[in-house]
């Protein structure tokens, strides 16, 4: 990966400035709310398209970019490091699906 968790972070903090954690998880999260869901929305209604497929794709790398800000502004090297522990630990556990039809861990 050419783009490491420490050059993101550097590059944003070069060119907005430093902004805590919680700035970014907010801003993160109007990416989330607006611009994934949007794109996800009309990749839903035409799955075949190759554009809007990499529109979604596009929409979560600026994701994982504010999530790998938040981790390095918190003190973390190296999210999908923690990304592998935790899928270790994840994929042990047992999953029922709710009456709401979310997914929810039983151990």
């Amino acid at each position: 990966m050419r783009w490491t968790q420490d050059k993101i972070t550097a590059w944003a903090v070069k060119t907005f400035g430093y902004t805590p954690p919680s700035a970014t998880y907010y801003r993160m999260k109007e990416e989330v709310d607006q611009e994934l869901l949007q794109a996800i929305s009309v990749m839903e209604h035409n799955p075949y398209s190759q554009e809007n497929v990499e529109k979604v794709a596009e929409e979560c790398a600026d994701v994982v970019i504010f999530l790998m800000q938040i981790c390095q502004k918190s003190g973390s090297q190296n999210l999908l490091e923690h990304v592998d522990r935790k899928m270790d630990i994840v994929e042990k556990r047992k999953w029922e699906v709710r009456e709401d039809g979310h997914h929810q861990h039983v151990e």
